[in-house]
């Protein structure tokens, strides 16, 4: 299965965004074995891979136009500001931890959106009790 036309524009856009060079988004390209986004060969996966990669560079899709099948950026900056009323900023394993047991995601990224909206839910439950039991605040 070949990528949509929507990936290989955000690929596009990814590229411009982060303002790589030609010569390095082709030999990105060649690490898949490809010389095109539009040649079929280069797969979901990869392109996957790729949009990782672009995130390390600081690529993130613009608010507004989420990633399709995932949370929205408004429910990720929920999350992330639950993290932080919880004191798990100061270790992302916690989160993680969460994330993997319940939802068996490694990452807030792949959420769906229902699975980012009961996260929230579960996460303000957990504050809900600790702010109850003020002695379960960092345990």
């Amino acid at each position: 299965m070949s990528l949509t036309p929507h990936q290989i524009k955000l690929l596009h856009v990814a590229r411009a965004k982060t303002r790589m060079d030609e010569d390095t988004y082709r030999a990105l390209l060649s690490r898949y074995g490809v010389t095109s986004s539009k040649d079929p060969r280069l797969q979901p996966a990869h392109y996957r891979e790729m949009m990782g990669f672009f995130a390390d560079l600081g690529f993130a899709p613009g608010a507004g136009t989420p990633t399709p099948g995932r949370a929205t950026p408004a429910q990720l900056a929920k999350i992330t500001a639950l993290e932080h009323a919880l004191h798990w900023a100061d270790n992302p394993r916690r989160l993680r931890a969460y994330l993997e047991k319940w939802y068996h995601v490694s990452d807030r990224r792949f959420l769906t959106p229902r699975q980012a909206w009961r996260a929230i839910e579960g996460l303000k439950a957990i504050l809900a009790k600790q702010s109850s039991n003020p002695e379960a605040v960092h345990g």
